[in-house]
């Protein structure tokens, strides 16, 4: 940031329900590649069982808690949330 003169921002966290990047492979990553990516998503993939979690996922169990609505409503709380952190920013920069 001191050496180009650039503000860093990012996406990273987790407001308490909707978050990106807070998981690996759970109910946030993968609702939001249900949303803009359906076709990379393979749910048939994991076992069935609910009683057998999942492997390698961080988070909520994708297939009880994922969907492409909950995708776009990550999506666009993150927005709003960056939205809000860049206005500040720029608020900040001009008084």
């Amino acid at each position: 940031e001191k050496e180009f003169g650039l503000r860093m921002f990012h996406c990273w966290g987790d407001d308490g329900e909707y978050g990106i990047q807070c998981d690996h492979a759970g109910a946030n990553e993968t609702s939001i590649m249900m949303a803009v990516r359906p076709e990379l998503v393979h749910m048939e993939y994991l076992d069935p069982n609910p009683d057998v979690f999942p492997l390698c996922v961080g988070g909520r169990d994708p297939r009880l808690h994922a969907s492409a609505g909950y995708g776009n409503e990550c999506i666009d709380r993150q927005s709003k949330r960056m939205s809000e952190l860049i206005l500040k920013a720029l608020e900040r920069d001009s008084t």
